[in-house]
C-alpha cells in the first residue's frame, strides 16, 4: 500500500473553462495540488487524485471533471520520493463552504480540504 503527502496550494473560481461558461447557476472550482510519493514503490497519480467536491451546506457530492483541456490533470506514475503538481476541476452550485475529499482507498491516506465559497472571505 503506497503512502503519499498532498498539499493544496490554491483554489480558484474561474469564469470559464475551455472557453465555456458554467450552466445555469453553477460555478467552476479549480484546486491546484501537489502529490508527493512517500513510499518505495510507484503510485498511480490518477488513482490518488480521485477526488470529490462536497457542498457542505447541502451535502451534495460531485466528482472531479478531468476532461477540460486547460486543466492540468494527473496522469502516469509518481516514482518514490518524487512529486507531481496538477489540478482538479469541479462544477457545482454556489455555497458558503466546500470540502474536497482527495484520495483513493487503494492507498493509506485520504485528505479532506475545507475552503470557503467565492462570495466569502478565504
Amino acid at each position: 500500500m503506497g503512502t503519499y503527502a498532498l498539499t493544496v496550494s490554491e483554489i480558484t473560481f474561474p469564469k470559464t473553462l475551455d472557453g465555456e461558461k458554467p450552466d445555469g447557476q453553477g460555478i467552476f472550482i479549480v484546486a491546484v495540488l501537489e502529490i508527493k510519493n512517500m513510499s518505495d514503490e510507484p503510485i498511480d497519480a490518477e488513482e490518488v487524485a480521485d477526488a470529490w467536491l462536497i457542498n457542505v451546506k447541502d451535502d451534495i457530492r460531485v466528482e472531479n471533471r478531468s476532461y477540460y483541456e486547460e486543466v492540468k490533470n494527473f496522469e502516469g506514475n509518481i516514482q518514490p520520493g518524487e512529486s507531481l503538481q496538477g489540478e482538479l476541476a469541479f462544477y457545482e452550485l454556489p455555497s458558503e463552504q466546500y470540502q474536497i475529499k482527495i484520495g483513493h482507498s487503494t492507498y493509506s491516506n485520504v485528505l479532506l480540504w475545507n475552503f470557503m465559497g467565492p462570495n466569502n472571505e478565504q
